[in-house]
């Protein structure tokens, strides 16, 4: 039911997009996204869990912008940005000298800036 969904939303985008394939000169698009999965995953391989201890992983992005501008009907140069940022913060317990159970926390953050020129040759009529 899963992979259905999905085949249907992604045929839906790109039939949408072919609709609208007519550019005029000077005409601009602006897009903004959001990417899907939130790679949860590469922070779990540079963390390491001792017995008992907490990960709590939060991610924002791949979130995005993209910009073009039609130079002619079938060609544009435009910009695409994006930014992510990942956060894991890890608590584990320990006896300090007095006997008592205490608890050292630790924080890994990684942000992503990405940027890149774009062009666009449309071929559909």
């Amino acid at each position: 039911m899963k992979k259905l969904l999905l085949c249907f939303i992604a045929s839906g985008m790109l039939f949408s997009n072919a609709i609208d394939a007519q550019h005029a000169e000077g005409q601009k698009h602006f897009d903004v996204y959001y990417g899907i999965p939130g790679h949860k995953g590469a922070l779990f391989r540079v963390i390491d869990i001792v017995d008992g201890g907490t990960v709590d992983v939060s991610v924002l992005g791949n979130v995005g912008l993209r910009f073009q501008y039609f130079m002619t009907p079938k060609f544009a140069i435009g910009f695409d940005g994006n930014f992510t940022q990942r956060k894991a913060t890890t608590t584990i317990p320990y006896v300090n000298a007095s006997g008592a159970t205490a608890f050292y926390t630790e924080t890994v953050q990684q942000t992503l800036i990405r940027a890149m020129f774009r062009t666009s040759w449309e071929f559909l009529e």
